[in-house]
């Protein structure tokens, strides 16, 4: 050991102080420590690591194992040791120990920045609901005297006009009412988008029933809306649910073929503790190319005023649905009509007492 610390023989004669006097004062006590009791339980081996001190002065770590020899009457009388450098695993180690902290450091420091940017966030968007939700209604309220006046102008100075004033008046009015539409649309996609929605099992069969008979454009005269086989209670939000029911029915009667009776067809089938929703209607398909397209926001596939709408159905459906936890796709092609479906977790059946 002492050569290898730097020590000639002679400088070492009394290598019983020696070796003690060159262990970091850390770590001497520890090894004295474990080597005498090792000795006291007449242990043949004893092994620990620690730092001594080179000729030098500077501190090397070593990993020391002696064979400790003992006489017949159990004494001590003879220590073979061998010690092997451990300085490159050690600052490995110290290096690696350095590189956790910097890292847990960088952790907390980029969570930190995260929750703040997450709040800063979470308040802009709040002011921002509360801005657009200001200017959605007091947009309305000018567009309703609008509307109302134009109706009431109509009603009154109709006949003394001429033909073209007619013309331009009911084109007044029907643009008023178009973005009145946008407006409610929007407000209903921001609901969705930002709401609280309970989940709750919902009795999908009754839901329709009660959509189809209240809703004036779903009714016999305007329609043929059935529904076809059980229908499983799925896992959902009556609200949202009824939303994203009421603007697939919205988009099969309306998108009926030219001069065609609107018929529509509404199916569920199990998969696997899902229940899929089938929204199948005869009207003019939906080219492959646009199938995703369709569900995002303000996407229409026709020329305005080919088809009443604002572009926005669709996608208040998608939003509704995946915050509900589900999924919704289309089959279609154009002039074969459109198979909507609507994947949910089925829910729990009502128990009668």
């Amino acid at each position: 050991m002492a050569e290898f610390l730097g020590w000639r023989a002679e400088e070492v004669s009394e290598a019983s102080t020696w070796w003690p006097e060159q262990i970091h004062p850390d770590d001497a006590e520890a090894v004295l420590q474990r080597f005498r009791d090792a000795v006291a339980r007449q242990n043949p081996s004893c092994s620990h690591e620690y730092r001594i001190r080179h000729k030098l002065g500077h501190y090397l770590w070593i990993w020391d194992s002696n064979r400790i020899v003992y006489d017949g009457q159990g004494n001590a009388v003879r220590v073979i040791g061998c010690v092997v450098s451990i300085e490159d695993q050690k600052r490995a180690d110290q290096a690696l120990r350095k590189a956790k902290e910097e890292l847990g450091q960088a952790n907390q420091d980029l969570e930190r920045k995260v929750e703040e940017r997450t709040a800063k966030l979470q308040e802009t968007a709040a002011e921002l609901e509360s801005w657009s939700y200001s200017i959605a209604h007091d947009m309305r309220a000018p567009l309703r005297t609008m509307h109302g006046y134009s109706k009431l102008l109509a009603e009154e100075q109709g006949p003394k006009l001429e033909p073209a004033a007619r013309y331009y008046l009911q084109r007044i009015d029907a643009a008023t009412q178009r973005l009145d539409q946008y407006i409610r649309d929007l407000l209903d996609y921001g609901k969705v988008v930002r709401g609280d929605l309970p989940m709750a099992s919902v009795d999908a069969a009754s839901l329709i029933d009660e959509i189809v008979t209240t809703y004036p454009d779903f009714q016999p005269a305007r329609c043929d809306i059935q529904r076809v086989g059980a229908l499983p209670p799925v896992q959902a939000n009556a609200a949202a649910l009824t939303q994203v029911i009421s603007n697939l029915l919205d988009n099969a009667v309306k998108f009926a073929k030219p001069g065609a009776f609107p018929h529509v067809r509404i199916r569920a089938e199990e998969i696997n503790g899902w229940v899929r929703l089938w929204f199948e209607d005869e009207g003019i398909g939906i080219d492959g190319r646009a199938h995703k397209r369709i569900f995002g926001i303000f996407q229409s596939l026709h020329p305005h005023g080919a088809y009443e709408g604002t572009g926005i159905g669709l996608a208040i459906v998608r939003r509704a649905v995946e915050r509900m936890g589900g999924k919704v796709g289309v089959q279609s092609e154009p002039g074969h009509g459109s198979r909507f479906w609507v994947d949910l977790k089925k829910g729990m059946k009502e128990t009668s007492i």
